[in-house]
Order: structure tokens, then sequence, then C-alpha cells
């Protein structure tokens, strides 16, 4: 998991800022469950970071 963060983090610093949404795709490092239609229970990390950047998570 730690990886996806800091990949994250090089690509924003690389590009020189963040985006205003992030799509994840059910990744396991994202997300703990899903339910019916786009709902996700994404995990507290991962929502730290969106946290963070100021990255809204949509699945």
């Amino acid at each position: 998991m730690a990886s996806m963060f800091d990949a994250q983090d090089r690509a924003f610093s690389f590009f020189g800022g963040t985006c205003t949404r992030g799509i994840c795709d059910n990744m396991k490092t994202a997300v703990d469950a899903i339910f019916a239609g786009r709902s996700r229970a994404c995990n507290r990390r991962f929502l730290q970071m969106c946290g963070h950047y100021l990255v809204d998570p949509v699945a």
C-alpha cells in the first residue's frame, strides 16, 4: 500500500499539483467493500491521502 501512496505523491509532485477527483477501480489498497451501484467503502489510509490532497474519491 505504501508504494501506491508514494506513486501518487511523486505524480502530484511531477505534475505540479493534484486532480480534484480521483477515480479508483476497486483496488484493494483503496477499497474495503463494494456495495450496489457505485457505492464503495474506502479504507482509512486512502481517505486520509484524499483528504490531504483535497481529492474527491469516485468509484
